[in-house]
């Protein structure tokens, strides 16, 4: 039997009236906030401020560089006993605009990463107020239940919250997913399928640099103006500034990806 998704910590839901109508965003954590650069060509400490370097194909790349990539000026080690340590490496600028929007009512903050059981830990790590940043139950810790597909079905399940908004008569939220794995094609091919009440916005990050400047333009806009019709948006890291992908359950299109 599927399990129920639960949210479980943060009392900053939005009503059903129309002012407090923000979008919801679901927020992966690793390849996101917390980058992998290669430090085989650059440091943590060269991310944000190198320009061109090589990449592992012998080509130049900019993909480090301030234009596009936040510095990653903050690190931490979260120690998990026998299972080992952690260590984190993100953007102090880059999570205090992400914040900043959820602390000034601008977008519902939800945490929808593997590291579900933890997020109170990248809170405090990151200086977040778990009453401003919730928490999704979407897969079980212990027996992984659920991590292969539960992403892609709550995900559906929002969109279905939203058509059942229109239906009682209340404006639908727009939906921004971000996710460095899991939007991929087969879960990008399901999403244009499906009949949308709201826009949708998909952020792919390179999990070398996490979100890129772009990408966070891309956000700002997208929360400030979204589209006024139903319709999946989508930036990855070949093309960070976005484009529309579907707009509803019969568009025929299909996102082929690397």
């Amino acid at each position: 039997m599927r399990k129920m998704v639960k949210i479980v910590r943060g009392a900053n839901r939005g009503a059903e009236t129309g002012h407090m109508n923000r979008p919801v965003m679901y927020l992966d954590f690793d390849g996101v906030l917390n980058a992998f650069p290669n430090t085989g060509i650059v440091n943590y400490s060269d991310v944000g401020h190198v320009e061109l370097v090589p990449d592992p194909d012998g080509y130049r790349t900019d993909l480090y560089s301030a234009k596009r990539a936040f510095p990653l000026d903050k690190t931490a080690v979260i120690d998990f006993g026998r299972r080992g340590f952690h260590e984190l490496h993100w953007s102090d600028e880059l999570a205090g605009k992400l914040y900043a929007l959820a602390r000034n009512g601008m977008l519902d903050l939800r945490w929808l990463s593997t590291w579900q059981p933890y997020t109170e830990m990248l809170g405090d790590r990151l200086g977040w107020d778990d009453s401003v940043v919730s928490s999704v139950f979407w897969h079980d810790p212990n027996t992984h239940e659920g991590r292969v597909m539960q992403k892609l079905d709550l995900i559906m399940n929002e969109i279905g919250k939203q058509r059942e908004r229109v239906e009682r008569g209340y404006d639908a939220h727009a939906i921004i997913w971000v996710d460095d794995g899991a939007i991929n094609n087969r879960t990008i091919t399901a999403l244009i399928h499906t009949k949308l009440a709201s826009p949708l916005l998909l952020i792919s990050p390179d999990s070398r640099i996490g979100i890129s400047r772009r990408q966070m333009e891309l956000i700002y806009d997208f929360v400030n103006h979204p589209p006024t019709t139903p319709c999946v948006t989508y930036s990855c890291p070949w093309d960070e500034k976005g484009h529309v992908i579907g707009n509803s359950e019969e568009d025929d299109s299909v996102v082929m990806m690397d």
